[in-house]
């Protein structure tokens, strides 16, 4: 599924019929990709709204709570940017309890894409197809600079049945929009098949 388009209005229209009751959620989500793809500043566009240029590479994980209302919920959120350090030990601790993964890579590097496709496999070689996966390309505001071209990214995506989008950190926050979608994914991840045919009906 491809989300730059018609997500807000899509949490609008289904948000209170989806998350109706009333009950408190926990969700930890990974943030993956290469230095210098932007995985800070996706994170502090979704949690403080802000962009900042002034951003070192990641040495270490580091997490960051966010709160966010849908529906009549409080939806309680930990983001984790994963060093690339970390990822080069015995790694698979990091994916303990988690509910979802974003991958993301600069569109202006298509090195930085190459690496999507191992990070996918280590996933599934740790904890198999249990949870969403979201590609991110990010830096879509240099688009005239791009490496990488959209066709590759759905090529991608659909080999592995993985959602994606393209986005900016510089001015909107479709950042934001796309944590909140990947809180649906990973509240309909939870629920049974008698419930998930309920959701559906519902959309």
């Amino acid at each position: 599924m491809y989300l730059v388009r018609g997500i807000k209005d899509f949490f609008v229209t289904t948000g209170k019929k989806l998350f109706s009751n009333n009950i408190a959620l926990e969700y930890k989500f990974l943030i993956l990709g290469d230095n210098q793809v932007g995985k800070t500043s996706f994170i502090n566009k979704s949690v403080n709204d802000i962009f900042d240029l002034e951003i070192e590479s990641t040495q270490e994980n580091k997490s960051y709570n966010m709160e966010l209302t849908l529906g009549f919920n409080k939806i309680s959120i930990v983001l984790v940017d994963v060093s690339t350090s970390q990822l080069s030990k015995n790694h698979g601790y990091i994916y303990h309890n988690i509910n979802g993964v974003f991958i993301l890579y600069d569109i202006t590097k298509h090195e930085s894409f190459d690496k999507v496709q191992t990070y996918i496999v280590d996933i599934i070689g740790n904890i198999g197809n249990s949870i969403p996966i979201i590609l991110i390309g990010n830096k879509k505001d240099l688009k005239h600079l791009r490496k990488v071209h959209e066709n590759e990214l759905k090529e991608l995506a659909l080999q592995f049945n993985c959602d994606h989008s393209e986005i900016t950190c510089t001015d909107d926050n479709s950042a934001l929009d796309i944590v909140k979608f990947m809180v649906f994914k990973a509240y309909y991840n939870s629920l049974s098949d008698e419930n998930k045919e309920e959701i559906l009906k519902m959309l």
